[in-house]
């Protein structure tokens, strides 16, 4: 599976400097820049693997249509404060820890924007607007669309995956 945890660079396979590369230095840097995305979309879509995106993964790439498409969304603003969480599938591996509860926090939610819909998605945490401030900062309209993670359906088609939770690397 690929990994994509706080990415928020849009050019994240480029050099650092690539705006200031030679002509030919450049082309060289775009050229391997599409290719590693070629590869994701292969890994993904031919191959079947496996994509998570971690924290603000959304925020990445967003010059990339396929990259949103991939993740189901890209950044739209998010929460900052004390919110909800209210668990829509309870029965899912991802979620089955929480016991169907809702989970009371104060963080930091990332808010999905287009291609984002939930027809196209199974949606596993949303943020629960009754159980939350309602506050928009600044970011988008009150009471909008929150859902927070989802699976992309390739996941439970193919048996050989294994979902595996940060916490079961800690002592």
């Amino acid at each position: 599976a690929i990994f994509l945890n706080g990415l928020h660079d849009p050019t994240p396979f480029l050099p650092l400097n690539w705006k200031t590369l030679p002509p030919e230095e450049l082309a060289a840097a775009k050229k391997l820049d599409a290719a590693v995305k070629q590869s994701i979309l292969d890994f993904v879509g031919q191959d079947g693997k496996g994509l998570a995106g971690i924290e603000g993964s959304i925020c990445a790439l967003r010059d990339w249509k396929e990259f949103g498409e991939l993740m189901g969304a890209f950044y739209n603003g998010h929460y900052v404060g004390d919110f909800v969480i209210k668990v829509e599938d309870p029965a899912h591996p991802l979620t089955a820890c929480f016991g169907g509860q809702p989970l009371r926090t104060f963080d930091q939610a990332y808010v999905p924007g287009p291609p984002y819909s939930r027809k196209n998605l199974r949606v596993l945490l949303s943020l629960d607007m009754d159980g939350t401030d309602g506050q928009t900062y600044g970011h988008h309209p009150r009471f909008e669309e929150m859902a927070l993670a989802y699976p992309l359906g390739r996941v439970q088609e193919h048996p050989g995956i294994t979902l595996t939770n940060y916490a079961s690397f800690l002592d």
